[in-house]
């Protein structure tokens, strides 16, 4: 144990677990594929697929002017665009000064599920 020791203080960033592996074997006990199958099924149990009902679509409210002022109230200014690459200053001032293309714009998304796929 003491040689272990002092190769570790003569060898500060050497590779420490080989020297004691070395000097002590593996200690691991060796698993079978079935042993394997068996606890990563226990860990990982599998759950049935749910099947998910189609919602007949109902009216769906667009947004409002009012919704849109509160929303660009609680953008946060000064970060990095998001995945469309605009940012927030940009729709700020966009949504400001034309409040209501950007509804028109917002609301054609939303009624024609028009959501890019990005």
């Amino acid at each position: 144990w003491k040689e272990v020791c002092e190769s570790v203080n003569e060898d500060p960033w050497g590779n420490r677990y080989r020297i004691v592996m070395k000097r002590f074997g593996q200690s691991l006990p060796m698993l079978s594929s079935e042993m394997i199958i068996q606890a990563a099924d226990s860990l990982f149990p599998k759950h049935p697929q749910v099947m998910y009902e189609e919602i007949a679509a109902t009216h769906i409210p667009t947004f409002t002017e009012a919704e849109l002022e509160d929303v660009l109230k609680r953008m946060k200014t000064k970060k990095s665009p998001g995945p469309d690459g605009i940012p927030s200053e940009a729709v700020i001032t966009a949504a400001k000064s034309q409040p209501q293309k950007v509804l028109q714009a917002m609301n054609h998304v939303l009624l024609n599920e028009d959501f890019p796929s990005e």
